[in-house]
């Protein structure tokens, strides 16, 4: 078969799969945490529209100073709106685009386009990032990995070529490195890693060369955005903790990758996955050097050891970063495992590939047994990889469900706000399950409310069990887990809304305030 068809084929594997896999959630996804923030401040920010939009987003601490990051969520706000059908389309749209482009970079590097379409299905499948499929904001960090990895493709391109063209290839791929590290800054370590890339092309010095240009603009980037905004740095001591901390968890990960079974113990399938290394490592070593076998398990080996060095390289961006960024942080925080993802299944796809190379060898003249393991193994991978993915997909859909009751019964119960009012919600679960949210910060609900009500100067603030309600002279004072000075409000201007009644009651003076804290003490009950 031609390449170009092969080419086709797996692009058509990678829509077909992901009509399968999120074809019925599409109806069912939602708006979550900054999908509601960044479109309400789109619509009723000081600046409304696109650059408007930009210049909010650039000026609010956090996530949103990444320039690349502002354009693609003002675009999508723009173009999409509150449509919770068309900002989940898109994000299960880029990371169809996110395997292809992987698809693309194995096989420039030169994997089999069989083998890099499996991959590339896996990844799509792969359950501990799920948040980049069903959280429209996480979902535009994949932009990021796409152009680094057509930022690696063009720099090989001018690799293997002379004159002005290597020049026009390798400023592309600059320019590709600089714009996806704009946009996420945690693709610092495809860009590391370019060296590797460069030199299936060509020798060590011209690869070295072209690598030192990259690592100059990405240290560029990043400064530009260390200065755009309040990141905290850990000191030596935190970081090497939470390096050991990422590390166990991704052994964790690794380890409940390769199993179909999602409860069998970490040391159990470790145990079997270094022994199969251990095999293929001896068969490598040991076995003829005219060997089929061997020249198999040399290339699984170095596919295994790929994946790990991959995972180092997505890991690093996050070791002097806040402890909260690990690898099992669920719902909402596995958007840390973005770039690692790759890692993984290349790691699982190995084992299975290395597996079959050995069954081959002790199964001589019998051609069939090793597609045979490779197609079950490949084929259970994907099966555990949707039934894990399933289950976050449904939360994720919950959660959708559970916002639009939320935010139907705080309509029901107060219809008409006036302006500046603040609605103190409670009586609803923040989280339908750990990282999954419905409404959990300030800034969401306000968005939300800001949007369904169409009035920009409203606030949400939703009042969860433990928060309570500081009652001033002057204003009431909510307190709790996310709440500050900022958020105190005058008498007359809020509202609190139970949920499980429908009841409502205006906070006027000190007294009612006493007893709205009152009630909020008997809800959390």
């Amino acid at each position: 078969m031609s390449r170009w068809r092969l080419d086709a084929a797996a692009v058509l594997a990678v829509l077909a799969v992901a009509a399968v896999a999120f074809g019925g959630h599409l109806g069912d996804g939602g708006l979550y945490f900054d999908d509601w923030t960044t479109l309400a401040i789109q619509r009723y920010g000081e600046e409304p529209g696109f650059l408007g939009a930009v210049e909010a987003y650039m000026s609010t601490d956090g996530i949103l100073t990444r320039p690349g990051l502002s354009v693609l969520m003002s675009v999508a706000n723009l173009a999409l709106g509150d449509s919770a059908a068309g900002h989940t389309t898109l994000s299960i749209l880029l990371a169809c685009g996110l395997s292809v482009a992987t698809y693309a970079l194995l096989a420039g590097l030169g994997m089999g386009r069989l083998h890099a379409t499996v991959v590339a299905v896996l990844l799509l499948l792969f359950p501990w990032s799920d948040a980049t499929r069903f959280w429209p904001t996480a979902s535009l960090n994949q932009v990021a990995v796409v152009l680094a990895f057509g930022g690696l493709l063009a720099g090989m391109r001018g690799a293997g070529t002379g004159g002005r063209r290597a020049v026009l290839w390798h400023a592309l791929a600059l320019a590709l490195y600089a714009l996806a590290l704009l946009t996420y800054e945690a693709v610092a370590g495809i860009v590391a890693a370019s060296l590797l890339a460069y030199r299936t092309r060509t020798g060590w010095r011209p690869a070295a060369a072209r690598w030192a240009s990259d690592v100059l603009v990405a240290v560029v980037a990043l400064a530009y955005l260390r200065s755009t905004g309040t990141r905290s740095t850990a000191g030596a001591g935190e970081s090497l903790s939470h390096a050991a901390a990422i590390a166990d968890q991704a052994a964790t990960i690794l380890a409940a990758s390769v199993s179909p079974d999602s409860s069998t113990p970490r040391w159990l399938a470790g145990g079997l996955l270094l022994a199969l290394v251990l095999a293929g490592a001896l068969l490598a070593w040991r076995a003829p050097a005219g060997d089929p076998a061997r020249r198999g398990a040399r290339r699984w080996l170095l596919a295994g050891g790929a994946g790990a060095g991959v995972l180092v390289l997505a890991y690093l961006p996050f070791v002097p970063a806040d402890p909260w960024y690990t690898p099992l942080q669920p719902g909402e925080g596995t958007r840390v495992n973005l770039v690692a993802a790759l890692g993984y299944v290349l790691c699982a796809y190995a084992a299975v590939a290395l597996a079959a190379t050995l069954a081959a060898r002790l199964a001589p003249g019998r051609r069939w047994v090793a597609p045979a393991v490779m197609a079950l193994g490949a084929g259970g991978l994907a099966l555990g990889f949707l039934d894990r993915l399933s289950v976050d997909r449904d939360n994720w859909a919950r959660a959708a469900v559970v916002q639009d009751e939320v935010l139907g019964k705080v309509r029901a119960a107060v219809p008409s706000p006036a302006r500046g009012t603040a609605l103190l919600v409670a009586g609803f679960p923040s989280t339908v399950a750990p990282g999954v949210p419905v409404f959990f910060w300030e800034a969401d609900l306000t968005g939300a409310v800001r949007v369904v009500y169409d009035d920009g100067s409203l606030g949400g603030y939703p009042m969860q069990p433990g928060m309570t309600l500081g009652c001033d002279a002057d204003a009431i004072r909510p307190a709790g887990r996310h709440y500050g000075p900022e958020h105190a409000t005058p008498y007359g201007a809020a509202i609190l809304v139970d949920l499980r009644s429908g009841a409502t009651l205006r906070i006027t003076d000190p007294g009612t305030c006493r007893r709205a804290a009152a009630e909020l003490g008997a809800i959390a009950g």
